[in-house]
């Protein structure tokens, strides 16, 4: 049975989430789903992260079975191998946008980095000031895949490309590779946070982290944001600078609630 402090514990972090469906072969009925369980009971996800193609149908279709939905619209764009050319990519973005997206969740291309890291970060900085400038005042979350970048110089390079490219958050994984977010890999976004901030002061708690990967109990949730605290600030345990993304963390921690004592 959970106590009284894993109840609130299980709450916070509820309330951080994306509840992501990210199954090419998904359906209508696993997107309406995924939208029940993200406000089944207070507290609510964060966002509901999901493929292009359904963006439209939990705007127009969910927003009148559930009203109000609250949780915001995330979208993928580039997902997950982050190869498609700059005109698709542009494309896709204006489209979900058109569509009720509120939050763009962008993979750049990681393998250029790794293959020619000058090249690949002049790419990661253009295409994330690219996708940006048509987002108004939504959301870009920029996945870097630090699984693959694997070295703290390349995570921090990244992470700093894509800042420089005015990205609003740093995601850790697409959740697609082998490795996914780490503590180290996220210790070192976080220095690079730290040294864009310092650089631009103005930034300071606008920039956001999003930890996603195989994070799938509270115990794991909890220690990722209290690496973000310990990193960033108190501030960081706030849906608009600090995320999880997970498509089953939200489920398992609605059962940690339901277990405690009125």
């Amino acid at each position: 049975m959970a106590n009284y402090t894993e109840k609130f514990a299980a709450w916070s972090v509820i309330c951080l989430t994306d509840h992501t469906f990210l199954d090419e072969n998904g359906t209508e009925d696993d997107i309406r789903e995924l939208c029940k369980e993200s406000v089944r009971t207070c507290p609510f996800a964060a966002a509901v992260c999901v493929y292009p193609k359904f963006v439209k149908f939990i705007n127009e279709k969910i927003k009148q079975e559930i009203n109000p939905f609250k949780p915001k619209i995330a979208c993928v764009i580039n997902f997950p191998h982050g190869t498609d050319d700059m005109e698709k990519i542009l494309n896709d973005t204006k489209k979900a946008v058109e569509d009720g997206a509120d939050e763009i969740d962008l993979v750049i291309n990681y393998k250029k980095i790794i293959e020619n890291i000058d090249e690949g970060l002049k790419e990661a900085t253009k295409l994330t000031q690219s996708v940006k400038n048509l987002l108004n005042n939504k959301i870009l979350k920029v996945i870097i895949e630090v699984g693959e970048l694997k070295t703290e110089e390349l995570i921090v390079k990244t992470t700093l490309a894509v800042l420089d490219g005015n990205a609003d958050f740093v995601k850790t994984s697409t959740g697609k590779v082998q490795v996914h977010a780490t503590p180290s890999s996220v210790e070192y976004i976080i220095k690079a946070i730290k040294e864009h901030i310092q650089n631009h002061p103005e930034k300071t708690n606008k920039i956001g982290l999003k930890v996603s990967g195989g994070i799938s109990d509270l115990n794991t949730a909890s220690h990722y944001i209290l690496l973000a605290r310990r990193f960033l600030s108190a501030l960081a345990c706030h849906p608009d600078n600090f995320r999880i993304g997970s498509s089953s963390l939200v489920i398992k921690l609605r059962k940690v609630i339901a277990q405690c004592p009125p």
